[in-house]
């Protein structure tokens, strides 16, 4: 068993756990022999020695002119669980207390619009996941060919599972790009990329609207709200009807 592990997962830092068990092998000990057991630095050992006191971990006492630090019985980690369950129960009891009161805050300012920002690989999948749970009744999308930008085949294939109607509207430099064949849930069309310089991917559902930039990092945003949704699905149908796209 792993037991630095485990003392993290009931609480203590990477380096309280450390020095702990240090303190548990060497018995009393000096700062300077906890650090250098435990690989940590003397300065810190110090730090941590004063939270493990306070949580009933450790305790000191001089000897001569030095100062030894002891390790409690392990039994007191039992102690400390407790005691932290005790705290959260007291924490869960004041959120109860004050829940009402933030949700009253938090409907009066409604007409806001609610933005929430992802990035990296998890945030891609949690755009996308989005999108799939909203079970929009229609999607719109507008979809930059960006070349040096490889999507997952999960990401590619994620929004077809909806089959609900869906309308994308590529932008490509290229005059003839390949680009996913037409079914009977799915219709596409094409624009140069210099008559519509789009570089972000964005994907309307619901009444919510989903920004993607596609480039190096994965970053986007979920913009949630009735009336900026609604202005760019017209945004959306004025360019779906441009004569410049085929």
């Amino acid at each position: 068993m792993e037991l630095e592990t485990e003392l993290k997962k009931i609480g203590l830092s990477e380096k309280e756990a450390k020095v702990y068990l240090a303190a548990l092998r060497l018995g009393p000990a000096t700062a300077a022999d906890l650090a250098r057991h435990a690989g940590v630095n003397r300065a810190t050992t110090y730090v941590v020695i004063e939270k493990l006191k306070k949580e009933g971990l450790a305790s000191s006492y001089g000897r001569g002119k030095k100062t030894y630090f002891s390790p409690e019985p392990p039994e007191q980690l039992k102690n400390l669980f407790a005691l932290q369950e005790q705290r959260l129960r007291a924490g869960f009891k004041d959120v109860q207390k004050i829940f009402p009161e933030l949700k009253k805050i938090y409907e009066s300012a409604g007409e806001r619009p609610l933005v929430r920002f992802f990035e990296g690989k998890e945030g891609s999948a949690a755009v996308r996941a989005d999108i799939l749970r909203s079970k929009p009744k229609v999607l719109d999308e507008i979809i930059p060919l960006i070349e040096e930008v490889k999507l997952s085949e999960k990401d590619k294939t994620a929004l077809k599972k909806l089959r609900v109607p869906r309308r994308a509207i590529y932008t490509s430099r290229k005059s003839s790009p390949a680009l996913p064949p037409e079914e009977k849930f799915f219709k596409r069309k094409l624009i140069n990329h210099g008559d519509f310089p789009v570089e972000t991917e964005i994907v309307l559902y619901g009444n919510k609207a989903a920004l993607l930039a596609l480039k190096k990092r994965f970053t986007g945003i979920i913009i949630e709200d009735e009336v900026i949704v609604k202005t760019l699905k017209l945004i959306f149908e004025m360019l779906w009807n441009h004569p410049k796209l085929k």
